[in-house]
């Protein structure tokens, strides 16, 4: 997975979504929680089976000054 970033506001994280939905990037909020007090919403795309398929959004990403993170799932 790619993660795009985490935000304590969700209308933070909703911006980063539509922004990835204007390049053709379907993403996810993910809520969480950390240490039973601090809450998150982190912006996810994947999960992604490829390493051509991770180059090919991350580049697009970072042509659009969007950072990303890549996650590996268990």
């Amino acid at each position: 997975m790619l993660q795009m970033g985490s935000f304590r506001k969700y209308w933070d994280a909703d911006r980063m979504k539509a922004s990835l939905a204007l390049l053709g990037i379907q993403a996810e909020i993910q809520k969480v929680t950390i240490n039973n007090k601090e809450t998150y919403h982190r912006v996810r795309s994947g999960p992604y089976h490829s390493s051509q398929q991770i180059n090919k959004i991350r580049t697009q990403l970072q042509k659009n000054r969007i950072k990303s993170l890549l996650i590996k799932l268990r």
